[in-house]
């Protein structure tokens, strides 16, 4: 499975960081058909940044934009997103003016 979202590097849109990171969406909990996957779980593959932590518990972790997840059957998958990060909006190209 994928965790697909847009991706902002934060040095691009804050002035308060040099985090050149691609950072996509930040999760507190994954919850595969009621069952809590832990944030350093081995089945969260490529596409993920390290696990970030308040004090010594797991607080959240940042996708890259394109996480993978390495699951198997169905079933239901349950995310539970952290504050976000601030993203450049996309003007659509009817709108775009020259300079």
């Amino acid at each position: 499975m994928r965790i697909v979202s847009r991706a902002a590097l934060p040095a691009e849109t804050r002035g308060d960081t040099e985090d050149r990171r691609r950072l996509g969406v930040a999760l507190r909990a994954l919850v595969v058909n009621g069952t809590p996957i832990a944030l350093d779980d081995a089945r969260l593959g490529a596409g993920w940044h390290a696990v970030e932590y308040q004090g010594e518990v797991a607080d959240f972790r940042w996708t890259d934009g394109d996480a993978r997840l390495a699951l198997s059957g169905g079933g239901w998958l349950d995310l539970v997103l952290a504050p976000g990060e601030t993203y450049w909006a996309e003007v659509p190209l009817g709108r775009r003016r020259r300079a």
